[in-house]
Order: C-alpha cells, then structure tokens, then sequence
C-alpha cells in the first residue's frame, strides 16, 4: 500500500481565454502559482484549438472579445463537454444581462474585472468542487479542432 504522501494529484487544467495579453498572463501567473496547470488563448479561436488538443477542467473566458466572443466560446465548448465548469469575466457594466447570460450558457461564476487574485481563485475552486460534485470528468481531446 502506498503511502499518502507519495500519491500525486492530478493538476486541474485551466483554460484562460482573454484579449488583453497582461491581463491574461497575469491571471495565469496567479492560477500557475496556486498550483494549476494553465493554457492561455487571446481569442475565442485560439481557444477552440487548445481545447481540442488538451481538454481543460475549467474555462476562465471574457466575455467581449473580437471575433469569436465568451458567450459563443461556451456555447461551441458546450456542444463538446455539457458539463465543462465555466468562469466568465468581464468589464460589462450591466450586470443584469451578464447574469442573464451567464446562467443561460452554464457559467459558475461571474467575476466583474478588474478582480482580485483571492476572487478569481475563490470562483475557479467553487466551481471546480461542484463540477467534481456532479461528477464532471473532462473528455479526451478531440480528434481535430472546431471549425471557424
């Protein structure tokens, strides 16, 4: 029997799909250094591609972004994985549709930006506990990538 010291865990793998490249980085600065294993994408379509390569535990997606915005990121990611654990963050300043959407597209978790370090990890750890709660388990990585 091994000893409980010398079991491993697994590394959650986060997803972090934000435009602005400091912001992006500095989140994922935050998540690396709690402990998480983090993918970092600055745009939806990039995002697309890494998880189809390594399916994330948890997204952490803005939701305004050029091109391919949160919303329809989660949507897309949804069709795949039901079930994967969103965080969505935003500088919207009409929180009523935020939570609106959010809620719709099955977000954990809205976090107004900027957001404090403790708060972004506060609702990646809820969210990942009641993924872990509903027996969520990540899929293997998809064959080849979502088209855009």
């Amino acid at each position: 029997m091994q000893s409980p010291d010398l079991v491993l865990k697994r590394r959650e793998q986060i997803l972090i799909v934000e435009d602005d490249v400091e912001s992006c980085e500095v989140m994922g600065a935050v998540l690396h250094d709690a402990g998480y294993s983090v993918d970092l994408a600055h745009d939806g379509y990039e995002a697309l591609e890494l998880a189809a390569r390594r399916r994330p535990d948890l997204v952490v997606s803005d939701v305004q972004m050029p091109n391919l915005d949160g919303v329809e990121l989660v949507r897309r990611l949804h069709s795949f994985d039901p079930e994967l654990p969103v965080v969505f963050t935003t500088g919207i300043e009409n929180t009523k549709d935020l939570v609106t959407a959010s809620e719709h597209y099955g977000a954990s978790e809205c976090l107004k930006k900027p957001m404090k370090p403790d708060d972004l990890l506060w609702a990646i750890d809820r969210a990942l506990a009641l993924s872990r709660q509903r027996g969520h388990r990540p899929g293997p990585p998809l064959v080849r990538a979502p088209s855009r």
